[in-house]
């Protein structure tokens, strides 16, 4: 879900460095509008809040739900939808008398600029990670629709083990690893069980380890929100 502030060409990234891979996003030059100068980035610093951020994401799906109702009518059956919040993704579930599926949207602030200078003060809930969605769907993209397929089944096994902390993030960095160890045609001709069952022995070789390193930053650790005995037993 991209978000694209009317001035983000002027946004610029400051970075954390107690945080590799993380920044600050210094909105000095791009308050545009009173929402982001009162709401989002109202600090000194015009840095913008994740908490704030957060909280005006989860209005707007809270709204849109009691605005425009809850259940959506299908041809052959009718959904309830239900909204929360997991981790760094907006969840709407649809639930049926027969089935249930869900739809995750993580949020992604458009940015344009350089990395611009270093911050390392104590304001990690300021920071975001940098990703390179664009990149990172080309990548998947080259392995084929059967890597697709595996990564739908990774996070219904995630969602079926209960393990909320595990998150596309992962499983898609570990991808984007693989395909460049064994070359993205490997990976192309691997059948859905065969590729699944590699992923799976990837991530359990990751949890040995307790490191997974950032596709985009090798000095950040994926696991570095999990707590030692969580790594230890996922």
């Amino acid at each position: 879900m991209e978000l694209r502030f009317p001035a983000y060409t002027r946004i610029k990234q400051v970075e954390d460095v107690k945080r590799p891979g993380f920044v600050f996003l210094d909105f000095s030059q791009a308050c545009s509008d009173s929402m982001i100068a009162n709401r989002l980035a109202n600090n000194k610093g015009r840095i913008m809040s994740q908490s704030k951020l957060r909280s005006w994401i989860n209005r707007i799906f809270t709204n849109a739900l009691y605005n425009y109702g809850n259940v959506v009518h299908g041809i052959y059956e009718d959904y309830q939808l239900k909204y929360f919040w997991r981790g760094v993704a907006y969840t709407i579930q649809a639930v049926s008398h027969l089935r249930t599926f869900s739809i995750d949207f993580v949020p992604a602030v458009k940015i344009a600029g350089q990395t611009i200078g270093n911050f390392a003060g104590p304001m990690h809930h300021y920071t975001f990670m940098i990703s390179n969605v664009e990149a990172e769907l080309q990548h998947v993209a080259r392995c084929g629709q059967k890597l697709r397929d595996v990564l739908r089944l990774l996070q219904a096994f995630r969602t079926s083990k209960n393990l909320p902390k595990l998150r596309c993030t992962h499983f898609v960095n570990l991808a984007i690893w693989l395909s460049t160890r064994m070359g993205y045609q490997t990976l192309f001709y691997m059948s859905v069980s065969d590729l699944f069952l590699q992923m799976l022995y990837e991530l359990c070789e990751a949890f040995y380890e307790g490191h997974l390193p950032y596709i985009w930053n090798r000095q950040m650790n994926l696991f570095g929100n999990f707590k030692n005995m969580e790594i230890l037993h996922p």
